[in-house]
């Protein structure tokens, strides 16, 4: 096969040619129209035998690739982004991200689409290479990628939920749901709705009041449970709410295990609603909880267990396991106990130190304990333990928005409290953010998600302090 053709005459050394055209011409009367004349790009000559062999291929053209746009910006108002290919020739377009932990791609004909990755903030380049084709050599070029997942105060909302204190909170649906509480002088059984325009309805009431109690969602029904409806010993409850997308009240078949316990946690895992831990006070006796109640999507109700009986205890899941940890049975316990997708127990690593009164949420794959103490203690799908020293309060909320952990507010504990505004985040990578503060200072308030929206309402300074409870509800919105 012959890969390079020379031609040249008796006065000249002999040229290699490159490229080839061929004309074909017609004529008429005697007057020859000339054809245009065609690019060739393999010519084969025969030898004595009939057998063609190739004596000349065409070299072939740089080949040429635009895009549009050159650069892409992803945030929380643009998730993914197309880029528009232009090229010269045929050759299949493919296209390759270097950090797909921040950006992904997928290719259809000449539309190469950018998607964000779990919210996460980072920098990734793109590479489009447009392959060779009979005409054209292979080609490549480049589009830069920032991701900035921010969140930002966006303000408040009209319509507060007036003031309640130990409230719960979770979302269904576009609905962040916010119900019962303390004011201080009386116990509340209503419970607002705001959808995503942040507009207030008032869903039904609860058939019971509660405060201290817990809330979580598993997509089909946020439930609210435990807790209690009178300030006295002995007033705890028992009974479980679920209200699903619609608002629709649906209290369960199966209440919880014995009398009802208050300073319970809740975690959303999989299909399931878990609420562990908790306490029931008498004049005669304190009980402290080991039970986990555990609901799913038809609210049918089985059980677990925690190895430490405990209230004031936290609890949040990734797509591994559900984590309860810390909390106070006449001692701080830093036992953290781990649940797999069978319910299976595990017993981690402990925390950073003992405490009660924490929050938990998730960031990325890690689930995060913050407050009651001096540390954020962080673990991730394999269960490894790693931490960091941070201040932080008792009674702060804990929500999981948009694959960032965040947490917001606090109090002291003492005759005199003082409550917090603050406001902080980690994302995937557990790079922590302050953000603008809450309207209003609070501790012991709730959390939960409409649309784009985080809400965060409700709290106060002292267990029963008249006046001193918020009803503002700050609302923050990812940019």
């Amino acid at each position: 096969m012959a890969k390079k053709t020379y031609i040249g005459d008796a006065d000249s050394l002999a040229a290699l040619v490159k490229k080839m055209y061929l004309g074909v011409g017609t004529e008429s009367g005697g007057i020859i129209n000339v054809g245009v004349a065609r690019k060739v790009k393999k010519l084969y000559i025969g030898d004595p035998n009939g057998v063609a062999k190739l004596v000349f291929q065409s070299e072939k053209d740089p080949g040429s690739v635009s895009i549009s746009p050159t650069s892409i910006i992803l945030n929380g108002s643009t998730l993914s982004k197309i880029i528009t290919v232009s090229r010269l020739g045929s050759g299949a377009i493919t296209a390759k991200s270097s950090n797909t932990s921040v950006a992904t791609v997928s290719v259809s004909s000449t539309r190469v689409t950018v998607k964000s990755v779990d919210y996460t903030s980072g920098t990734a380049t793109i590479t489009i290479t447009v392959a060779e084709d009979d005409d054209y050599k292979q080609v490549s070029v480049t589009c830069p990628i920032t991701a900035d997942f921010s969140i930002e105060y966006y303000g408040t909302t009209s319509e507060d939920i007036g003031y309640r204190h130990y409230t719960a909170a979770a979302s269904i649906g576009d609905y962040a749901l916010f119900g019962g509480g303390s004011t201080g002088d009386s116990i509340r059984d209503d419970v607002y709705a705001y959808n995503s325009s942040l507009t207030r309805s008032t869903a039904t009431e609860m058939g019971q009041p509660k405060f201290q109690h817990a809330a979580s969602s598993n997509g089909v029904y946020a439930l609210f449970g435990g807790g209690s409806y009178d300030f006295g010993v002995s007033r705890t409850s028992s009974t479980v709410y679920a209200y699903d997308k619609s608002l629709t009240m649906t209290r369960t078949s199966s209440n919880l295990i014995g009398s009802g316990y208050d300073l319970l946690a809740a975690a959303a895992f999989g299909d399931y609603v878990l609420f562990g831990g908790g306490s029931r006070f008498s004049s005669s006796s304190t009980g402290y909880r080991s039970n986990i109640d555990i609901y799913d999507k038809t609210l049918t109700k089985r059980v677990a267990s925690l190895s430490v009986a405990r209230d004031n205890l936290a609890a949040a899941s990734n797509s591994s396991y559900v984590l309860f940890g810390g909390g106070d049975n006449g001692n701080l316990v830093d036992t953290v106990e781990a649940y797999d997708t069978s319910l299976t127990r595990t017993i981690p690593t402990a925390l950073s130190s003992s405490r009660y009164g924490l929050s938990a949420a998730r960031a990325g794959d890690y689930i995060m304990f913050y407050g009651g103490g001096d540390y954020v203690d962080m673990y991730n799908k394999s269960l490894t333990r790693s931490f960091i020293s941070q201040k932080a309060y008792h009674g702060s909320a804990g929500v999981t928005y948009n694959n960032h952990a965040v947490f917001a507010g606090g109090t002291t504990l003492s005759s005199k409290p003082t409550s917090y505004s603050s406001v902080i985040s980690f994302d995937s990578s557990l790079t922590m953010m302050t953000l603008a503060n809450l309207a209003s200072s609070a501790g012991y308030l709730g959390a939960a998600i409409a649309g784009e929206f985080l809400l965060f309402g409700g709290g106060g300074k002292g267990l029963q302090t008249s006046g001193a409870n918020s009803g503002t509800v700050s609302v923050y919105t990812m940019s």
